[in-house]
Protein backbone atom coordinates (compact mmCIF):
# COMPACT_ATOMS: atom_id res chain seq x y z
CA UNK A 1 0.00 0.00 0.00
CA UNK A 2 1.15 3.63 -0.77
CA UNK A 3 1.42 5.65 2.98
CA UNK A 4 0.96 8.85 1.04
CA UNK A 5 -2.69 7.60 -0.30
CA UNK A 6 -3.79 7.51 3.35
CA UNK A 7 -5.71 10.12 4.53
CA UNK A 8 -3.95 12.63 6.82
CA UNK A 9 -5.71 14.93 9.81
CA UNK A 10 -4.72 17.06 12.65
CA UNK A 11 -5.69 19.03 15.47
CA UNK A 12 -4.07 22.68 15.85
CA UNK A 13 -4.80 25.24 18.63
CA UNK A 14 -3.15 28.12 18.36
CA UNK A 15 -2.69 30.74 21.80
CA UNK A 16 -3.49 34.32 20.87
CA UNK A 17 -1.88 35.19 24.52
CA UNK A 18 1.83 33.76 23.72
CA UNK A 19 1.51 32.96 19.95
CA UNK A 20 2.34 29.64 21.14
CA UNK A 21 0.73 26.58 18.42
CA UNK A 22 0.33 22.75 19.10
CA UNK A 23 -0.25 19.79 17.65
CA UNK A 24 -2.49 16.70 18.27
CA UNK A 25 0.43 15.25 16.03
CA UNK A 26 2.58 15.70 13.78
CA UNK A 27 2.57 13.46 10.48
CA UNK A 28 6.06 13.46 8.80
CA UNK A 29 4.44 14.87 5.50
CA UNK A 30 2.63 17.36 6.98
CA UNK A 31 5.68 19.51 8.49
CA UNK A 32 6.29 21.07 5.28
CA UNK A 33 2.74 22.46 5.22
CA UNK A 34 2.97 23.46 9.28
CA UNK A 35 6.08 25.65 8.55
CA UNK A 36 4.58 27.34 5.17
CA UNK A 37 1.30 28.29 7.40
CA UNK A 38 3.10 28.55 10.80
CA UNK A 39 6.29 29.43 10.37
CA UNK A 40 9.72 27.40 10.65
CA UNK A 41 10.47 28.56 14.97
CA UNK A 42 6.89 27.62 16.05
CA UNK A 43 6.63 24.50 14.57
CA UNK A 44 9.87 23.75 15.66
CA UNK A 45 9.63 24.75 19.18
CA UNK A 46 5.96 22.65 19.12
CA UNK A 47 7.83 19.56 17.77
CA UNK A 48 11.23 19.13 19.10
CA UNK A 49 12.10 18.47 22.57
CA UNK A 50 14.08 21.22 24.88
CA UNK A 51 17.50 20.51 26.24
CA UNK A 52 15.63 19.40 29.51
CA UNK A 53 13.11 17.41 27.30
CA UNK A 54 16.04 15.58 26.06
CA UNK A 55 18.02 15.52 29.42
CA UNK A 56 14.78 13.65 30.84
CA UNK A 57 15.06 10.89 27.45
CA UNK A 58 18.90 10.28 27.90
CA UNK A 59 18.49 9.67 31.73
CA UNK A 60 16.65 6.60 31.33
CA UNK A 61 18.51 3.48 31.35
CA UNK A 62 19.78 1.48 28.48
CA UNK A 63 18.28 -1.95 27.69
CA UNK A 64 20.10 -4.72 28.58
CA UNK A 65 21.43 -6.42 25.42
CA UNK A 66 20.20 -9.78 25.62
CA UNK A 67 16.27 -7.97 25.89
CA UNK A 68 14.51 -9.81 23.06
CA UNK A 69 14.20 -7.60 20.27
CA UNK A 70 11.36 -6.86 18.82
CA UNK A 71 9.97 -9.35 21.47
CA UNK A 72 7.21 -10.74 18.97
CA UNK A 73 9.97 -12.52 16.58
CA UNK A 74 10.73 -15.26 19.25
CA UNK A 75 6.96 -16.19 19.60
CA UNK A 76 6.78 -15.92 15.49
CA UNK A 77 9.95 -18.31 15.13
CA UNK A 78 8.65 -20.92 17.93
CA UNK A 79 5.27 -20.91 16.57
CA UNK A 80 3.25 -19.85 19.59
CA UNK A 81 1.93 -16.89 17.38
CA UNK A 82 0.61 -18.96 15.17
CA UNK A 83 -1.11 -21.29 17.79
CA UNK A 84 -2.28 -18.18 19.21
CA UNK A 85 -4.07 -16.42 16.36
CA UNK A 86 -5.61 -19.62 15.19
CA UNK A 87 -6.97 -19.42 19.06
CA UNK A 88 -8.73 -16.08 18.60
CA UNK A 89 -10.98 -17.44 15.60
CA UNK A 90 -13.05 -14.54 13.63
CA UNK A 91 -11.96 -11.16 13.94
CA UNK A 92 -13.85 -7.94 12.74
CA UNK A 93 -12.68 -5.28 11.20
CA UNK A 94 -12.04 -2.27 13.25
CA UNK A 95 -12.19 1.09 13.07
CA UNK A 96 -9.47 3.73 11.96
CA UNK A 97 -9.11 7.13 10.75
CA UNK A 98 -5.23 7.25 9.46
CA UNK A 99 -1.68 5.80 9.02
CA UNK A 100 1.55 7.90 9.41
CA UNK A 101 4.84 8.28 10.33
CA UNK A 102 5.34 10.72 13.17
CA UNK A 103 7.47 12.63 15.26
CA UNK A 104 6.91 11.02 18.09
CA UNK A 105 5.62 13.00 21.92
CA UNK A 106 7.89 10.99 23.30
CA UNK A 107 11.17 11.28 21.84
CA UNK A 108 12.63 8.15 22.83
CA UNK A 109 10.56 6.51 20.29
CA UNK A 110 12.14 8.59 17.44
CA UNK A 111 9.95 7.94 14.18
CA UNK A 112 7.16 6.58 14.83
CA UNK A 113 4.50 4.88 12.51
CA UNK A 114 1.09 5.30 13.97
CA UNK A 115 -1.99 3.80 13.12
CA UNK A 116 -4.93 5.32 14.47
CA UNK A 117 -8.14 3.27 16.09
CA UNK A 118 -11.12 5.05 16.14
CA UNK A 119 -11.56 5.55 20.35
CA UNK A 120 -14.61 5.23 21.35
CA UNK A 121 -14.64 5.65 25.37
CA UNK A 122 -15.73 9.09 24.92
CA UNK A 123 -13.81 11.25 27.24
CA UNK A 124 -15.15 14.91 26.79
CA UNK A 125 -11.75 16.53 25.19
CA UNK A 126 -10.96 13.47 23.29
CA UNK A 127 -8.47 15.34 20.44
CA UNK A 128 -9.24 12.30 18.20
CA UNK A 129 -12.29 13.35 17.25
CA UNK A 130 -14.67 14.03 14.07
CA UNK A 131 -12.21 12.77 11.72
CA UNK A 132 -13.47 10.33 9.03
CA UNK A 133 -13.69 7.23 9.88
CA UNK A 134 -12.79 3.93 7.96
CA UNK A 135 -12.62 0.52 8.53
CA UNK A 136 -9.62 -2.00 8.23
CA UNK A 137 -9.40 -5.91 8.64
CA UNK A 138 -5.99 -7.63 9.80
CA UNK A 139 -4.77 -8.08 6.69
CA UNK A 140 -5.37 -4.13 6.03
CA UNK A 141 -3.54 -3.52 9.23
CA UNK A 142 -0.68 -6.12 7.70
CA UNK A 143 -0.20 -3.80 4.84
CA UNK A 144 0.06 -0.91 6.48
CA UNK A 145 2.80 -2.37 9.27
CA UNK A 146 4.58 -3.17 6.24
CA UNK A 147 4.20 0.42 4.11
CA UNK A 148 5.41 1.80 7.92
CA UNK A 149 8.41 -0.37 7.79
CA UNK A 150 8.84 0.26 4.34
CA UNK A 151 9.10 4.14 4.55
CA UNK A 152 11.47 4.43 7.21
CA UNK A 153 9.70 4.41 10.88
CA UNK A 154 11.55 3.12 13.56
CA UNK A 155 8.35 1.29 14.98
CA UNK A 156 4.78 0.52 14.58
CA UNK A 157 2.56 2.39 17.31
CA UNK A 158 -1.38 1.12 17.55
CA UNK A 159 -2.87 4.35 19.05
CA UNK A 160 -6.03 3.51 20.99
CA UNK A 161 -5.96 0.15 20.66
CA UNK A 162 -8.03 -1.73 23.28
CA UNK A 163 -11.02 -2.70 21.82
CA UNK A 164 -8.89 -4.03 18.89
CA UNK A 165 -6.43 -6.76 20.32
CA UNK A 166 -7.41 -9.33 17.82
CA UNK A 167 -7.05 -7.80 14.87
CA UNK A 168 -3.80 -6.45 16.09
CA UNK A 169 -2.03 -9.71 17.04
CA UNK A 170 -3.40 -11.52 13.88
CA UNK A 171 -1.42 -8.17 11.94
CA UNK A 172 1.28 -8.72 13.70
CA UNK A 173 1.58 -12.52 12.08
CA UNK A 174 0.62 -11.60 8.83
CA UNK A 175 2.78 -8.70 8.94
CA UNK A 176 5.66 -11.17 10.43
CA UNK A 177 5.39 -13.86 7.40
CA UNK A 178 6.23 -11.02 5.04
CA UNK A 179 9.57 -9.66 6.61
CA UNK A 180 8.50 -7.10 9.08
CA UNK A 181 10.46 -6.61 11.98
CA UNK A 182 10.07 -3.52 13.97
CA UNK A 183 9.29 -3.55 17.30
CA UNK A 184 5.51 -2.49 18.40
CA UNK A 185 4.32 0.26 20.67
CA UNK A 186 0.93 0.11 22.02
CA UNK A 187 -0.33 3.72 23.35
CA UNK A 188 -3.83 2.73 25.03
CA UNK A 189 -6.25 4.82 27.63
CA UNK A 190 -5.05 2.41 30.14
CA UNK A 191 -7.72 0.16 30.88
CA UNK A 192 -7.01 -3.08 28.61
CA UNK A 193 -8.34 -5.82 29.85
CA UNK A 194 -6.43 -8.91 31.43
CA UNK A 195 -7.46 -11.11 28.42
CA UNK A 196 -6.29 -8.53 25.93
CA UNK A 197 -3.15 -8.10 27.82
CA UNK A 198 -2.67 -12.49 27.83
CA UNK A 199 -2.84 -11.93 23.93
CA UNK A 200 -0.18 -9.42 23.56
CA UNK A 201 2.21 -10.44 26.04
CA UNK A 202 5.44 -11.17 24.21
CA UNK A 203 4.16 -9.25 21.44
CA UNK A 204 4.61 -5.63 23.29
CA UNK A 205 7.82 -4.12 23.25
CA UNK A 206 6.72 -0.57 24.31
CA UNK A 207 3.60 0.47 26.48
CA UNK A 208 2.36 3.52 26.93
CA UNK A 209 -0.63 3.83 29.51
CA UNK A 210 -2.76 7.05 30.40
CA UNK A 211 -3.25 6.87 33.99
CA UNK A 212 -6.05 9.87 33.51
CA UNK A 213 -7.55 9.92 37.17
CA UNK A 214 -7.28 7.98 40.74
CA UNK A 215 -10.18 9.46 42.02
CA UNK A 216 -13.91 8.02 40.85
CA UNK A 217 -14.62 11.98 41.82
CA UNK A 218 -13.22 12.69 38.47
CA UNK A 219 -15.22 10.59 36.39
CA UNK A 220 -18.13 12.90 35.28
CA UNK A 221 -15.23 15.70 34.99
CA UNK A 222 -13.42 12.97 32.36
CA UNK A 223 -15.99 11.15 30.86
CA UNK A 224 -15.08 7.84 31.36
CA UNK A 225 -16.88 5.18 34.34
CA UNK A 226 -15.82 5.55 37.99
CA UNK A 227 -14.49 2.43 37.99
CA UNK A 228 -11.56 3.62 35.40
CA UNK A 229 -9.18 3.62 38.07
CA UNK A 230 -9.35 -0.02 39.30
CA UNK A 231 -9.31 -0.99 35.94
CA UNK A 232 -6.24 1.30 35.38
CA UNK A 233 -4.48 0.05 38.12
CA UNK A 234 -4.56 -3.46 37.12
CA UNK A 235 -3.72 -2.60 33.60
CA UNK A 236 -0.61 -1.01 34.11
CA UNK A 237 0.41 -3.62 36.92
CA UNK A 238 0.42 -6.45 34.38
CA UNK A 239 2.38 -3.92 31.50
CA UNK A 240 4.57 -3.95 34.21
CA UNK A 241 4.85 -7.47 34.82
CA UNK A 242 5.86 -8.35 31.00
CA UNK A 243 8.19 -6.11 29.93
CA UNK A 244 9.31 -3.62 33.28
CA UNK A 245 10.38 0.05 33.14
CA UNK A 246 11.19 1.98 30.16
CA UNK A 247 14.54 1.63 29.04
CA UNK A 248 16.79 2.99 25.73
CA UNK A 249 18.54 0.42 23.73
CA UNK A 250 21.86 2.22 23.07
CA UNK A 251 23.64 4.58 25.33
CA UNK A 252 24.34 7.30 22.73
CA UNK A 253 20.48 6.90 21.38
CA UNK A 254 17.00 8.16 22.46
CA UNK A 255 15.23 5.62 20.15
CA UNK A 256 14.02 2.17 20.31
CA UNK A 257 13.07 1.80 23.87
CA UNK A 258 11.43 -0.96 25.43
CA UNK A 259 9.12 -1.65 28.58
CA UNK A 260 6.37 0.81 29.94
CA UNK A 261 6.03 4.62 30.17
CA UNK A 262 2.93 6.09 31.98
CA UNK A 263 1.51 9.58 30.79
CA UNK A 264 -0.98 11.67 32.28
CA UNK A 265 -2.31 14.44 31.72
CA UNK A 266 -2.51 17.56 33.71
CA UNK A 267 -5.95 18.82 34.10
CA UNK A 268 -7.52 21.86 35.42
CA UNK A 269 -7.74 22.06 39.63
CA UNK A 270 -5.74 18.70 38.56
CA UNK A 271 -2.14 18.96 41.00
CA UNK A 272 -3.24 16.42 43.52
CA UNK A 273 -4.47 13.44 40.82
CA UNK A 274 -1.29 14.09 39.69
CA UNK A 275 0.49 13.40 42.61
CA UNK A 276 -1.66 10.71 43.36
CA UNK A 277 -1.07 9.19 39.82
CA UNK A 278 2.92 9.58 40.54
CA UNK A 279 2.49 8.15 44.06
CA UNK A 280 1.00 5.27 42.24
CA UNK A 281 3.18 4.35 39.77
CA UNK A 282 6.18 4.95 42.34
CA UNK A 283 4.26 2.17 44.47
CA UNK A 284 4.91 -0.22 41.35
CA UNK A 285 8.79 0.48 40.55
CA UNK A 286 10.55 3.77 41.63
CA UNK A 287 12.15 3.34 38.21
CA UNK A 288 8.58 3.44 36.32
CA UNK A 289 9.15 6.74 34.32
CA UNK A 290 6.06 8.97 33.92
CA UNK A 291 5.29 12.09 31.46
CA UNK A 292 3.07 14.42 32.56
CA UNK A 293 1.82 16.43 29.58
CA UNK A 294 0.79 20.00 30.56
CA UNK A 295 -0.74 20.51 26.88
CA UNK A 296 -4.59 20.47 28.01
CA UNK A 297 -7.28 22.00 25.92
CA UNK A 298 -10.60 22.26 26.76
CA UNK A 299 -11.93 20.78 22.97
CA UNK A 300 -15.51 19.43 22.41
CA UNK A 301 -17.41 18.68 25.14
CA UNK A 302 -15.01 19.77 27.59
CA UNK A 303 -16.01 23.38 26.85
CA UNK A 304 -19.16 22.84 28.41
CA UNK A 305 -17.99 20.71 31.73
CA UNK A 306 -17.92 23.24 34.98
CA UNK A 307 -13.88 22.48 36.29
CA UNK A 308 -12.27 21.42 32.67
CA UNK A 309 -13.58 23.95 30.77
CA UNK A 310 -10.34 25.92 30.52
CA UNK A 311 -6.35 25.37 29.95
CA UNK A 312 -4.53 24.79 33.01
CA UNK A 313 -2.38 27.79 34.48
CA UNK A 314 1.26 28.63 34.96
CA UNK A 315 0.84 28.26 38.02
CA UNK A 316 -0.62 25.07 37.95
CA UNK A 317 2.19 23.70 35.46
CA UNK A 318 4.49 25.13 38.14
CA UNK A 319 2.77 23.27 41.19
CA UNK A 320 2.76 20.03 39.02
CA UNK A 321 6.49 20.46 38.96
CA UNK A 322 7.21 20.95 42.70
CA UNK A 323 4.97 18.51 43.78
CA UNK A 324 6.34 15.60 41.33
CA UNK A 325 9.86 16.49 42.96
CA UNK A 326 8.38 15.79 46.24
CA UNK A 327 6.96 12.66 45.11
CA UNK A 328 10.71 11.56 44.12
CA UNK A 329 10.16 9.39 41.19
CA UNK A 330 13.36 8.43 40.08
CA UNK A 331 12.55 9.26 36.24
CA UNK A 332 9.69 11.93 35.80
CA UNK A 333 9.24 15.21 33.40
CA UNK A 334 6.59 17.79 33.56
CA UNK A 335 6.12 19.04 29.98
Amino acid sequence: MDLDREPLAISVVEHDDTGRVSFSDVPDRLIPALVEAFGEERVARAIHPSDPERAFWMSLPVMPKRTPWPRFKKLFKNGELEKRVRSIGEVRPAPYFMTAINLSDEPVLGKTGVVYFVCKKGCHFCQYRDFEEHTVDPEGLARRMLALQAGGADNVQFLSPTAYTKAIVVAIYLAAQRGFSLPIVHKSEGEDSPEDLALLDGLVDVYVPDAKFMSPDWSARIGLPATYPARMQACIQEMYRQVGPLTRRAEDSILHGSGVLVRHLLMPHGVPEMREVLTFVKSIDERLPAHIMTGYEPLHDAANVEGIDRPVTPGEIHAATQAARKVNLEFSIVR
